[in-house]
């Protein structure tokens, strides 16, 4: 699935990045991960993410292809939630 990093974004506070579908990609869209410091002992996580389909053929299968977004979309922030407590732990 062809995509590029669009913007970055690295400083004391915040890790951030966003990608976007490029040609060939099923979808046109964008999604973005921001990782930010709140304080000393809490930080937040935030996933915005937008899509249309990009070929007549996920179009036709556009209840398959947001089924497998929300799917991904979960994993993301599952994966975020468990390394945190991972790290919160130690």
């Amino acid at each position: 699935m062809p995509c590029g990093v669009v913007w970055s974004e690295n400083t004391n506070n915040k890790a951030a990045f966003a990608y976007g579908s490029l040609p060939g990609h099923p979808e046109q869209g964008e999604a973005a991960f921001i990782l930010a410091r709140v304080d000393d002992y809490t930080a937040t996580f935030t996933l915005r993410s937008f899509s249309r389909p990009g070929a007549w053929w996920s179009n036709a299968v556009a209840p398959l292809t947001r089924l497998l977004q929300t799917r991904a979309t979960r994993r993301f922030i599952t994966t975020m939630r468990d390394h945190a407590i991972y790290l919160n732990g130690k």
